[in-house]
């Protein structure tokens, strides 16, 4: 205990003085080496330099401070300056403390050692406070930051405030203090010293609520009995409480933060003698720090609806006083941009994902079962009609051929037979074979002269690469192939459901591309699909738009952008807020059921 307060001294001591690297407190005991405490700052798990353990030792055997300085501030590496001086604390090895510091002249390196020399009875009092007359009161600077300590140390204000009062009924000698916080235009009691729980019905906490309004009121304390301090103040809720209780001394501290009422704490004790003017003026300034604390656990410890009406409350009271006039100036700004987007129109126009493909786009498609022979084009290829695309095997297609006249032969074979015999029977079945293979063999015909795969049309081919598939078989209808027109495109626009009812056929808009942003395409809207499509995740009408021919030169179908479609002229503010409109319109319909 005794290392941690001399570590916390040594911290808060070295902060103050300016210039100052490290610094250390050894208290040695020469007849137990261990026994001896070395305190350093900052803390750190490296050596202490030589200089500085030096510097103790000589002021220890000596038994006086001096000054010394190391290094030449022209050439070493880190010149500075030692303050040494001579420690005796009660209970404690004789020791000594050591500063190093910047480079300080004389009369500065006197000032600042003789300041830290004054400061050490305040260390000794702190490690031996029974030694310092330490009185009812609690005069010790140690009690008040342990009761700064349970205000923050614990998990919500009612725990606080709980812990607190008790900690300030044991310290001070009271036999009860209470805490009250202000509501509204009233104080309400929530702790009770030796108390978890406070009934607000209960007859004692409605007298002591009196009390800390009776003190809240004139902002100032009040007690009974009174003393010098308090005499001139409004005593008379509180004198006859003392007299109800039989003359028990109360005195009530209101807090206040920012001008604002916090609340107040109110002391109860069985003595008859007044609180000392001493004692209040201690809690008078425990209460300046406690106020602050409190006022923002409260704050916390709000609703989220609650704190926000409470800084809405907060900013118009200071408007009211005339401060944060950029509030005003934002108020007056907002005002004015309202009334000009009211009134002021502009075009509306309606944003959407945009795509091109070709106007018309055909497949070729396997009319056969068979296998690729050739491919004569690929993807990005520029085709006249009636060209050559991809050719199919037909050696299966040859076989079948020749069977199948083979077949029609044995057939006209056996007519003749059934003719010469005059086998009438015979010459039917015979001729209805020879026409059943000759079907046959009619269409094997039309396949083979479809194996040959060529252009409809003068365009590109967009998708089909069959140059990696050479001799790989084809089912009939497999697509190999697709086509599109050259130099005549559509526009496909994705338009969402919540703008789908502003478009319709004939609007006019523009288009730009990715692969071409600074370039805007004219497009009219031509049609639109009456059946939403479920498309990124969001429910999409697409509407079909033309562009001009003048400017089909350089598009390729696949390209993507945006199209910006204009509707009218609305008001700036309904196009700017329209989506958030909306959306509040059908969350209000949901809710209410009423729009």
């Amino acid at each position: 205990m005794s290392v941690a307060i001399i570590q916390q001294w040594l911290g808060m001591q070295c902060r103050m003085i300016p210039g100052i690297r490290s610094g250390i407190i050894r208290l040695e005991n020469k007849e137990q080496a261990a026994s001896s405490i070395t305190v350093s700052w900052p803390e750190s798990d490296r050596s202490l330099p030589a200089r500085m353990l030096q510097a103790a030792q000589t002021s220890l055997e000596q038994h006086k401070p001096f000054i010394q300085s190391h290094g030449d501030a022209n050439h070493a590496k880190n010149p500075g300056t030692i303050l040494a001086t001579p420690v005796q604390i009660r209970g404690l090895p004789p020791g000594a403390a050591v500063l190093d510091c910047a480079p300080l002249d004389m009369e500065t390196g006197r000032a600042t050692l003789q300041s830290f020399i004054n400061s050490l009875p305040h260390l000794d009092q702190l490690l031996n406070p029974q030694f310092h007359g330490q009185s009812r009161e609690l005069k010790s600077l140690e009690l008040i930051t342990r009761m700064l300590a349970t205000a923050l140390t614990e998990s919500d204000l009612q725990s606080s405030i709980t812990a607190l009062s008790t900690e300030l009924a044991t310290g001070f000698k009271c036999d009860q203090v209470a805490f009250g916080l202000w509501k509204n235009t009233s104080t309400q009691v929530i702790g009770l010293s030796h108390h978890s729980g406070i009934t607000q019905h209960q007859a004692l906490i409605k007298e002591i609520a009196d009390l800390m309004d009776e003190a809240i009121d004139q902002q100032a304390i009040s007690s009974y009995p009174t003393n010098a301090l308090t005499k001139t103040h409004i005593h008379l809720i509180h004198r006859d409480f003392s007299r109800r209780h039989a003359g028990h001394a109360v005195c009530t501290i209101p807090l206040f933060h920012a001008q604002q009422p916090v609340g107040a704490l109110t002391f109860i004790h069985s003595e008859k003698k007044p609180f000392t003017v001493g004692t209040m003026e201690r809690l008078e300034h425990l209460a300046c720090f406690l106020a602050p604390i409190i006022a923002m656990q409260n704050a916390l410890a709000q609703p989220w609806y609650q704190q926000i009406f409470g800084a809405v409350k907060s900013a118009l009271k200071g408007l009211r006083r005339g401060e944060h006039k950029w509030l005003w100036a934002l108020a007056i700004a907002g005002g004015l941009f309202a009334a000009f987007g009211t009134v002021y129109h502009v075009p509306f126009q309606v944003t959407a994902k945009a795509r091109i493909e070709g106007a018309i786009q055909r497949t070729v498609t396997a009319p056969t079962e068979g296998y690729l022979k050739q491919v004569f084009v690929q993807p990005g290829d520029r085709v006249q009609q009636g060209q050559p695309l991809v050719e199919l095997d037909d050696r299966d297609l040859q076989i079948e051929k020749r069977k199948l006249e083979s077949e029609i032969k044995q057939h006209q074979s056996s007519y003749s037979a059934a003719l010469a015999s005059r086998d009438r029977a015979k010459m039917a079945i015979a001729n209805a074979k020879i026409a059943e293979t000759k079907a046959y063999l009619d269409l094997v015909d039309q396949q083979l002269s479809r194996i040959h795969l060529t252009a409809p049309f003068t365009g590109i081919v967009i998708d089909g690469d069959l140059t990696q598939s050479l001799g790989a078989p084809v089912k009939t209808g497999d697509t190999l192939l697709t086509l599109a027109p050259v130099n005549d495109y559509r526009v496909i626009t994705e338009i969402s459901e919540r703008d789908i009812r502003f478009i319709d056929s004939g609007e006019q808009g523009e288009l730009m591309l990715s692969a071409n942003p600074g370039e805007r395409l004219p497009i009219v809207i031509e049609k639109i699909n009456p059946m939403a499509k479920v498309i990124d995740g969001q429910n999409s009408f697409e509407a079909r738009a033309q562009v001009s021919p003048e400017h089909h030169l350089g598009l390729r179908p696949g390209l993507v952008g945006y199209a910006r479609i204009r509707v009218d002229e609305r008001p700036l503010l309904w196009v700017m807020g329209r989506e958030s409109l909306a959306w509040l319109k059908l969350q209000i319909w949901k809710w209410t059921g009423r729009s």
